[in-house]
């Protein structure tokens, strides 16, 4: 199956309205945690759940991998041997190409789901910083950002032990480069993929990053010492409020991930045209741009022809209201909306909402369809992991009754006017 180029930016949270022709309803999985046991049972474990998609009508799936996975999918030595990453691995079974068969055979479309920064992992087990692999790009361990508290306390080297290394820093270009060949490699040995989520490209700290790169970005951007950079860093109760009040602290921050955005953009467009790509964080747009996660300026630029926001609530009322505070920052971009509802959700997957909950929240975000003119496109559901038989017979039964095409589907064969020729000229980074 074949589309037109197209991105989509999915940020923390799916509506509808009765004369809509298509209808996103895609699904946030993670196969690797709880498909177990044996390659038999793992493969009986994934064909129920691609029967459980099918009865929920559930037409598009993203499938969660860290870089480490990638490493083990690619064949990479320290990963495909390691019981923690090697889920991915082809030795014992190729996990990928046999969910690409049964989403085949269900009609659903599966898109690769990974973070550009990854923010949440072991520093030793992070092939971007492997300066000497077997078979991945080389990579480096100064592509690690550091937060203001381990700079002030004199850690200054991101190479450096004292460093937690836990998220690449925005402005390493190397980094960039590295994620774009290896996904490369795997738009080839797959290209039946349709498409990439960039899972929230920026930090989760609001103290990252602070290290000479982003020094001298700052330096550039604003003809003074790097160091006053720090005085721009923000954390605790008010920070949010304190990023909102200065444009200097912003800047250094999303330069590096516009930079990613557009080139990871057009590598797409000049390799893999008819990929679709999408991007993921909150609803709030002062505090996703002082994490890097420039999602409202990548949507008025053009760049992100749906957007929707990750709204994980308990009820209809705040989820409402994330959605429209997303939807506030789209007007009159041309961008249309699919919001991302909370199945299972929060810190450890702690939270989680009834089907009854979940359907309400469907409904009503089909209901904001042209809210500040900004037209409804579908709903994402996360995570997968709350998709069992009583959810999937509520979804099939309920507001996912009637099968719905993705909205690029009904686009093939046509001018359409998402294609990435028709975006607006990028801004000069």
């Amino acid at each position: 199956m074949k589309h037109k180029l197209l991105l989509i930016f999915f940020i923390s949270s799916f509506a509808f309205s009765a004369v809509k022709e298509t209808e996103i309803r895609a699904i946030a999985t993670h196969p690797s945690w709880y498909w177990k046991g044996s390659v038999k049972e793992k493969r009986s474990e994934m064909r129920h759940y691609f029967k459980l998609l099918n009865e929920a009508n559930i037409n598009m799936v993203y499938f969660w991998m860290e870089t480490a996975n990638m490493a083990a999918l690619l064949g990479e030595p320290k990963y495909a041997k390691n019981g923690d990453y090697n889920f991915y691995s082809t030795e014992k079974w190729d996990c990928i190409g046999e969910m690409l068969k049964e989403a085949k055979k269900h009609n659903v479309e599966l898109h690769l789901w990974f973070s550009f920064t990854r923010y949440k992992r072991n520093r030793n087990y992070v092939p971007e910083y492997d300066s000497n692999p077997e078979i991945m790009p080389e990579g480096s361990p100064a592509w690690a950002s550091i937060t203001k508290s381990e700079y002030e306390a004199g850690y200054t080297d991101p190479a450096s032990k004292n460093v937690s290394g836990t998220a690449l820093c925005n402005n390493a270009e190397g980094a960039g480069g590295w994620t774009i060949e290896v996904i490369d490699r795997i738009l080839q040995k797959y290209p039946e993929i349709a498409g990439i989520h960039l899972e929230e490209p920026g930090y989760l700290s609001l103290q990252r990053c602070v290290c000479k790169r982003c020094q001298k970005v700052y330096s550039l951007l604003y003809d003074e010492p790097g160091e006053n950079l720090l005085n721009h860093i923000y954390s605790g109760k008010n920070a949010r409020e304190a990023y909102r009040k200065d444009p200097k602290a912003i800047a250094v921050k999303v330069y590096g991930t516009n930079r990613f955005v557009s080139k990871f953009r057009d590598f797409l467009e000049e390799k893999h045209p008819y990929k679709i790509l999408m991007t993921g964080g909150g609803p709030y747009p002062a505090l996703e741009r002082a994490r890097g996660r420039n999602w409202p300026e990548w949507i008025q630029w053009g760049w992100i022809p749906y957007f929707g926001c990750q709204a994980y609530r308990p009820n209809v009322k705040s989820f409402v209201t994330d959605c429209k505070s997303a939807m506030d920052a789209m007007q009159g971009s041309g961008a249309e909306f699919a919001p991302i509802i909370g199945m299972l959700y929060g810190s450890g997957k702690t939270h989680s909402n009834s089907p009854e909950m979940v359907i309400k929240q469907i409904k009503a975000a089909r209901k904001l369809d042209g809210y500040k003119g900004v037209e409804y496109a579908g709903v994402q559901l996360f995570s997968g992991k709350a998709l069992n038989k009583e959810m999937a017979e509520a979804l099939g039964k309920g507001p996912f009754s009637e099968t719905k095409p993705l909205p690029w589907e009904n686009a093939k064969g046509k001018e359409d006017e998402k294609n990435l020729s028709k975006r607006k000229d990028k801004p000069e980074r």
